[in-house]
């Protein structure tokens, strides 16, 4: 599911095979929005940078 950046971000063409695969059938346009919800830093992909920030709000950094 992870791409890019030595297999550390997940995009949403990549959420999309992944779910697809479990059987899911979504737009890429979907996972954009979805990603886009936790996408802190607004690079369009999840990293371990916006999952850490969305754990521990106090410490985002804008």
């Amino acid at each position: 599911m992870y791409s890019g950046r030595n297999g550390h971000v997940i995009t949403a063409k990549s959420l999309k095979k992944m779910m697809r695969r479990l059987g899911q059938s979504t737009t890429v346009n979907e996972y954009k929005e979805m990603i886009g919800r936790f996408d802190v830093n607004n690079d369009g992909f999840q990293d371990a940078r916006d999952k850490f920030r969305c754990q521990f709000p106090e410490l985002r950094r804008n």
